[in-house]
């Protein structure tokens, strides 16, 4: 069963995460309408991750999840307005389950409301609490979340930060008859830490209230207050495992799980990671081979199904065109008897009558009469056998017969490259889904999670990079401010640079190119920044690509002009490769890095790439592919293709 966070524990989760004050909104997530993902980060490379299920609570976690193809509505409209926001706040109200995070926006202060109780929401408001959007559209008794409203509290119950001996011993009065571990719990402290108050006051946790001794209520309440204080001050946390698989976790060690083995943590938001990760991980194995059955049976169908459909169309194809070629074959043969027929049929004679010259001619031994096997009156058709057996429309001439017979042809093979297609494509995921079928069955699936890997990246996996043949580095801006600093920065005496004459192109440095670089190196550099030009997404299939030294660049402008960010002045001669072609290898290096640049250099350097072209794909939609592929985030990959639609040419590796 899932473990729900109370509200102590909630404070406890709010508590850790004020280290991300100060963060930025890298995006947001909606694996599902329960679940947001706010992706953080700081400056200097931290970046976060934190989970808000509004059925469950909230913690910092390390490990992804797999989201919709198609993000929710409310998920793109947070994007709209929290991405590249600075998170200020993150505030419990009351020690209740709801949590509030507030951004520092462009449009001002902005408040994403989480409520993680009954069936859960989420609301976006501006400073005056006024309802921006929500999640879900919900009418309450004495108040209403949706568009325009003002956001309201629910009504405040029993404050666990507010109570003394006075108020505990008041409260406990109220209900003699319940049970000492019931009312504890439903103060706030909930099941696991309410057997542990009893424990700790030695009393049987199921003693009714009227049955307590004085003595005994202040043992309990000197143990409530202890607990709240550890609540408020534990730095050490703890995951309860049950034959090795993790069961519960605790904001603080506590003697309830004595007999259990335990492991200590250094903050509780590890300890829900590793609990709730372990339950999600645990369940996509039991369905994962399930998974994979159902799967192998919706592909199999498809497959038999198109497998069926093309060889119709094949034959359909292959028998028309015969049909049609035997006419003109035999074409004095055919002629004989069917205009005969037809003569007489247009001249108004009896379908009978028809029958019985057909008859007598057949007795005589005319070979043409003998060719016909049936006469259809209801269709107006012959069926004559001149080695396969052929329908013929009285109402229509011979050549047109022999054309309706290319017709059907022609459409089953338009049919038939359809159907190969479909058939194609289920075949190759039948594959994928049987290399996959062992890692789904360890619980790879994708509902399970996945580790964030936090690899610390170079100071060139910034900008565009991949490394030449020969190994020299080269990197290229993405956009013009990468451009500028690429220029201004990170180019030296001993590189080249490369850039194209048209608007919309990166720079390019091939570091020690003055002294180190073959000609193979040159122009892998000089196809790279032809790729990442305008040129791709216009549609361009080559471009000229130029190679200057960095003394000829700089932001000095002619008189009267201007050079806005990213653009540069180039003087003197420069070198040219002209018609440079636009393709780019996408690959994965021994580091498991993105590497993308001319398929020569990516070819030497990783064992798995890809190569990417111009085509009618969507950027994103590569993207998932390659990721799919190579095993790595789409977000990573998305910025190593090209601006401009593509499609994937080859994958190898």
């Amino acid at each position: 069963m899932t473990k729900v966070l109370t509200s102590l524990e909630l404070s406890v989760v709010v508590r850790e995460l004020q280290q991300l004050i100060g963060s930025k909104v890298n995006k947001i997530h909606q694996p599902s309408s329960r679940i947001l993902m706010l992706d953080l980060f700081k400056t200097g490379g931290h970046k976060f991750l934190v989970k808000v299920d509004s059925g469950v609570g909230m913690f910092a976690t390390s490990y992804s999840v797999k989201n919709p193809l198609t993000p929710f509505g409310f998920c793109l409209f947070l994007r709209k307005h929290l991405n590249g926001s600075k998170l200020v706040a993150i505030i419990q109200n009351k020690l209740e389950r709801i949590i509030e995070f507030h951004f520092d926006t462009r449009d001002g202060l902005r408040i994403l409301v989480c409520e993680l109780f009954s069936k859960g929401n989420f609301i976006l408001c501006d400073s005056a609490y006024k309802i921006i959007n929500c999640a879900s559209v919900q009418q309450w008794k004495d108040r209403t979340i949706k568009r325009g409203e003002i956001y309201k509290y629910p009504p405040e119950g029993f404050n666990l930060l507010t109570i003394d001996k006075i108020t505990f011993q008041s409260y406990l009065s109220k209900y003699p008859q319940h049970e000492i571990v019931r009312l504890i719990a439903t103060l706030g402290f909930g099941g696991t830490y309410s057997e542990e108050i009893c424990l700790r006051a030695k009393i049987q946790k199921n003693t009714v209230v009227q049955m307590l001794k004085a003595a005994e209520v202040e043992r309990i309440y000197t143990q409530v207050a202890k607990v709240l204080l550890q609540f408020s001050s534990s730095n050490s946390s703890e995951i309860i495992y049950d034959e090795g698989k993790p069961v519960d976790a605790t904001a603080f060690p506590i003697n309830f799980y004595t007999d259990k083995e335990k492991k200590q943590i250094d903050s509780f938001n590890q300890a829900l990671d590793i609990l709730y990760t372990s339950e999600v991980a645990s369940k996509a194995k039991q369905a994962s081979d399930s998974k994979y059955q159902q799967e192998k049976q919706r592909l199999d169908n498809i497959y038999n199904a198109q497998k069926k459909s093309y060889n119709q169309y094949e034959e359909e194809a292959k028998n028309s065109q015969r049909i049609a070629d035997m006419i003109y074959s035999q074409y004095n043969t055919i002629y004989t008897i069917f205009s005969k027929i037809k003569a007489a049929v247009d001249a108004g004679y009896d379908w009978y009558d028809v029958h019985q010259v057909l008859q007598r001619e057949k007795d005589s031994g005319i070979y043409e009469a003998n060719l016909v096997k049936e006469i259809k009156p209801e269709t107006r058709q012959i069926i004559i056998d001149i080695g396969e057996e052929l329908a013929l429309d009285l109402t229509k001439s011979l050549e047109e017969n022999a054309g309706d017979y290319y017709d059907k042809s022609k459409k089953a093979k338009a049919k038939l490259e359809g159907a190969h297609r479909t058939l194609e494509d289920a075949r190759f995921k039948l594959e994928q889904l049987e290399q996959n079928r062992e890692s789904m069955q360890q619980a790879s699936s994708s509902r399970a999670p996945k580790l964030i890997e936090r690899k610390k990246q170079e100071w060139f996996e910034k900008f565009h990079w991949f490394l030449t043949s020969s190994g020299l580095l080269a990197i290229g801006g993405r956009d013009a401010t990468s451009n500028e600093i690429l220029v201004k920065k990170h180019t030296e005496f001993n590189d080249f640079i490369f850039h194209t004459d048209i608007a919309g192109s990166p720079f390019f440095i091939l570091k020690e190119g003055r002294s180190k670089s073959t000609e193979q190196d040159l122009k892998e550099v000089a196809q790279t920044t032809a790729s990442y030009s305008a040129a791709w997404k216009l549609g361009v299939g080559s471009t000229d690509v130029y190679q200057v030294k960095p003394e000829q660049v700089t932001k000095e402008a002619q008189t009267g002009e201007y050079l806005g960010k990213g653009s540069f002045m180039v003087r003197g001669k420069k070198n040219y490769f002209r018609n440079t072609e636009l393709e780019v290898a996408i690959g994965v290096d021994k580091q498991g890095r993105i590497m993308a640049g001319a398929l020569s250099a990516i070819q030497k350097h990783c064992k798995q790439y890809a190569v990417v072209k111009q085509g009618d794909q969507k950027k994103s939609d590569i993207a998932k592919q390659l990721s799919h592929k190579f095993g790595i985030d789409s977000n990573t990959i998305m910025p190593t293709i090209p601006t401009g639609d593509s499609t994937i040419t080859s994958v190898h590796g």
